[in-house]
């Protein structure tokens, strides 16, 4: 096992930033033993994550703030009426509702129903859902934004307080079977998570290594290897990913000025990935593929 997990940091440290020395000894390696690096190194990122998302969202968490709404909406009021038709909500009150959760001693508002509102007021409420005449709207405390759905594609529904009831029942009784839920839920993650990254991951590989193949053969009049391209990319993909999850996990604000000749904020996620591991990789390919060294003669 020692051996193992030294020949993992050797190949880890030497892949994080392409180098002549050792991506051309990539070459002559057998693809298996990228592969296996590649899937270590997805393996134990994703580790990490599930690991992250079980202490984020555990189920003395879970419960807590289940026992909180459930709290809250028995004193959901006995005359309110809420409907939603047609992608349009009204209610029989002429004001705002507002549900309340005691967590973590302290008051937080979790939700208001405001027909009037323009799904920008819920900056103002600081709640974490507003419901609008026409949309649901979510709000990010920590980066003060806010997110906006169309009620359009929702069931038409009235909520009446013996459907709350109902709900708070059913609530209480899914409270007493979480644990076992949670379990098998963490299961399913362990397996679904990493199998799903590695299909994405791998499609991603394959479309980098395909831009860069591309643009070495026509616009640099070089032709390598397909085969050699990907195998490369197992490598050029560590310093990618460990960013991708790192942004993933602590979800860093950053404000980029407006320095480039487009705005990076305009640009799709998936997308920037997939342009910053093609740089990688073409890296990558150029510095496993150095030009032959002369040696003049001797006269």
């Amino acid at each position: 096992m020692g051996r193992i997990v030294k020949t993992f940091l050797h190949v880890f440290l030497r892949s994080f930033l392409p180098t002549t020395h050792y991506y051309s000894k990539i070459l002559k390696t057998p693809i298996s033993f990228s592969f296996k690096y590649f899937f270590t190194l997805l393996f134990i990122l994703n580790v990490f994550f599930v690991s992250y998302l079980v202490v984020k969202y555990n189920p003395a968490k879970i419960n807590a703030v289940l026992t909180a709404i459930t709290s809250s909406l028995s004193k959901y009021p006995d005359n309110l009426v809420i409907s939603l038709k047609k992608g349009y909500l009204i209610t029989n009150n002429n004001r705002p509702y507002f549900l309340w959760l005691d967590y973590q001693d302290k008051k937080n508002l979790f939700l208001v129903i405001d027909e009037s509102a323009s799904p920008q007021k819920i900056q103002s409420y600081r709640s974490t859902i507003l419901l609008t005449a026409k949309d649901l709207v979510t709000y990010d405390r920590r980066t003060n934004m806010f997110s906006s759905f169309p009620l359009l594609y929702a069931e038409d529904q009235r909520i009446t307080k013996e459907k709350v009831n109902e709900f708070v029942q059913s609530a209480n009784k899914l409270s007493f079977i979480f644990p076992v839920i949670f379990v098998i839920g963490f299961l399913l993650l362990l397996a679904i998570i990493p199998l799903s990254s590695l299909l994405i991951t791998v499609i991603y590989l394959i479309l980098a290594s395909s831009i860069v193949f591309l643009l070495f053969k026509f616009f640099m009049q070089k032709h390598f290897h397909f085969k050699k391209i990907v195998q490369i990319s197992f490598h050029a993909v560590t310093l990618p990913l460990l960013l991708d999850y790192f942004i993933l996990i602590f979800q860093p604000t950053v404000k980029v000025n407006t320095v480039f000749l487009f705005p990076l904020k305009q640009i799709p996620p998936p997308m920037l990935f997939l342009i910053f591991l093609a740089v990688f990789v073409g890296i990558g390919v150029y510095e496993g593929h150095p030009p032959p060294v002369h040696h003049r003669r001797k006269h």
